[in-house]
């Protein structure tokens, strides 16, 4: 099956959605971690709000209906759906689902890439939306990243900015299989073009620079696992060099892969020194009381739902590295850097970010192909938060 770095498609430009004008942040170096001015005369605006997903009165709906096989592949639910040619939920964009044991591939039972859930399911009463994933390795090598649960949301050009705040909330089941070295991407916040496919990246694409958030782990444990790749638009790919002041040094064959972990790597890694308390959901008292400990899936998150919140923002010209990550976990920052060069030097416009998706493609390969073996976790249908400020809150 074909992978969504394989896809040509045509020129697709989708429509602006028109929304209001939110403020623009302060771009002065004493507010580039998300702060506003102290002389602001609405430090926390209402319409700091750029987007939120509710799906709560959306129609039922999966990726897997038969109506939505409009052309590739052909015989199946199309791999890229979208709000202007699908049947499709009106509150996001479009999707990337790659299914291979769902009831739409002829499997009985199986659940498909993506579907949103009955209220209830949710936090607070609303619909969830489950994101499967699915143990397939056609190469036989196990290093192949085969099923795709995609879910994107395109910003308009009003709406698209050079810093943004992202929050989403995540529920992992109790039998979530925490085998070492598998992969599932869960999060990605993207500059794109607007020409071709939304999903295109790689070199030559129509992304970047991207930021992924990845599940996974490893023999030393769960992963806090950030991967970035730089822009500008059609050469997202090698990070290395690129970030001071990191944990530790990205590996030079790794583009731009950050696996860190929950214990030494978070040893002082608040703005502002400090080092954050993540309670452990299994011992008790937080993860740092032990920080040589080898922390687990369990400790971290458990079966709970859990908050993960990022402030992205580019560098302030090309080949200036003074971008900005950060990264909070049920609202206690567990990393801070500025010193991140998004954009290299060279004659490049630059960027903003306009492209967020929950979910994304899986190097799952546990179980044999003939178990169709399927898994899934949930995401909150009305908490996918996108802001042009920080919560004054985490602040």
């Amino acid at each position: 099956m074909t992978t969504p770095t394989d896809i040509v498609l045509a020129n697709l430009t989708v429509p602006p959605v028109r929304g209001n004008v939110s403020p623009l942040i302060s771009t002065k170096p004493e507010h580039r971690d998300g702060s506003r001015p102290a002389d602001d005369p609405d430090p926390q605006p209402t319409q700091g709000l750029i987007w939120q997903s509710n799906i709560d009165n959306e129609p039922p709906w999966h990726s897997g209906l038969s109506e939505n096989d409009l052309g590739y592949p052909t015989g199946e639910p199309d791999r890229i759906q979208r709000a202007t040619t699908h049947t499709f939920p009106q509150t996001f964009t479009s999707c990337y689902q790659d299914s291979y044991f769902g009831e739409s591939q002829g499997n009985p039972g199986g659940i498909e890439a993506i579907t949103f859930l009955e209220p209830g399911t949710g936090r607070n009463g609303s619909k969830a939306i489950r994101m499967a994933r699915e143990s397939y390795d056609p190469t036989g090598d196990g290093r192949y990243f085969a099923s795709d649960s995609t879910l994107a949301k395109v910003l308009s050009e009003e709406e698209e900015r050079s810093a943004l705040y992202i929050e989403f909330w995540i529920k992992f089941p109790e039998n979530w299989d925490t085998t070492p070295n598998q992969q599932s991407k869960i999060f990605r916040v993207s500059s794109w073009n607007r020409s071709g496919s939304e999903f295109q990246a790689f070199t030559g694409g129509n992304l970047g620079p991207i930021f992924v958030y990845d599940w996974t782990a490893s023999s030393y444990g769960l992963r806090n696992g950030m991967y970035f790749r730089g822009g500008p638009h059609g050469q997202n790919y090698s990070m290395i060099g690129r970030i001071d002041d990191l944990p530790y040094q990205m590996s030079a064959g790794s583009l731009g892969d950050l696996p860190l972990n929950w214990t030494n790597h978070q040893v002082g890694a608040k703005k502002d020194g400090t080092s954050p308390q993540v309670p452990d959901r299994v011992n008790g008292g937080y993860i740092l009381d032990n920080p040589g400990q080898i922390v687990t899936h369990a400790q971290v998150v458990g079966t709970a739902w859990n908050k993960f919140a990022f402030w992205l923002q580019m560098n302030s010209a090309p080949g200036i590295r003074d971008g900005v990550v950060r990264q909070w976990f049920n609202d206690e920052e567990i990393f801070y850097n500025e010193k991140v060069e998004w954009i290299p030097a060279g004659n490049y416009a630059m960027p903003k970010w306009n492209l967020v998706a929950v979910g994304g493609n899986d190097n799952f390969n546990v179980y044999p192909n003939s178990e169709k073996h399927q898994e899934s976790y949930l995401i909150d249908g009305n908490g996918i938060v996108v802001r042009d400020s920080i919560p004054e809150d985490l602040l």
